[in-house]
Parts: structure tokens; C-alpha cells; sequence
């Protein structure tokens, strides 16, 4: 009786075993497929990211270039006010002369 029922134990463990062991493959190959999801998916982000800064990079020399036309566009309007003062100075001068003479007369 006792040998009877050590014999359906032990099949009945070996069952488990053997569900346990299937259970285990399927579960390892869900895991592969994930992997190769969540790696497939970081290359994709990876390379976007990588597009990405080199779009911002490029951006950025753009705007790197446009401050430096905006910087000489300042410097050629301070030329350009510099020589107008000069001019307003010239003709206040001769204005003052003008006063001089026609006071004298």
C-alpha cells in the first residue's frame, strides 16, 4: 500500500515537474522577445535622440551665424551714427560761424 502510494506521489511530482519545466521555457522565451523588443525599441530612441542633436546642433550654428551678421549689422549702425554726430557737429560749428559773421554785419 505504502509502495502504491510513494508510486503516485512520485508521478504525480514528476507531473509538476514537467508542467514547471514547460512553464519555465515559455517563460524564458516571453523574456527573448521582450529583450529584443526593449532593445529594438532603445535603438530607436537612440538614433531620434541622435537626429535630433545634430538638428540642434546645426541650430544652433545657424543661430551662431545670424548673431554674427547681427553683430556686424550693430557695428556698421554705430559707424553710421558716428559719422552723423560728426556731421551734426560740422554744422553746428558752421551754424555758430553763420551767428558770428551775420552778428558782425
Amino acid at each position: 500500500q505504502q509502495l502504491g502510494d510513494a508510486r503516485q506521489e512520485l508521478a504525480s511530482t514528476q507531473r509538476s515537474v514537467t508542467t514547471l519545466q514547460k512553464d519555465a521555457s515559455s517563460t524564458q522565451g516571453q523574456l527573448m522577445i521582450l529583450q529584443q523588443e526593449i532593445s529594438s525599441n532603445l535603438s530607436s530612441a537612440i538614433s531620434g535622440l541622435q537626429k535630433d542633436t545634430l538638428s540642434l546642433q546645426s541650430a544652433m550654428g545657424e543661430m551662431r551665424q545670424e548673431a554674427l551678421k547681427a553683430q556686424s549689422f550693430a557695428k556698421e549702425l554705430e559707424k553710421d551714427a558716428l559719422a552723423m554726430q560728426g556731421r551734426v557737429n560740422i554744422l553746428q560749428q558752421e551754424g555758430s560761424e553763420t551767428k558770428s559773421v551775420t552778428a558782425g554785419l
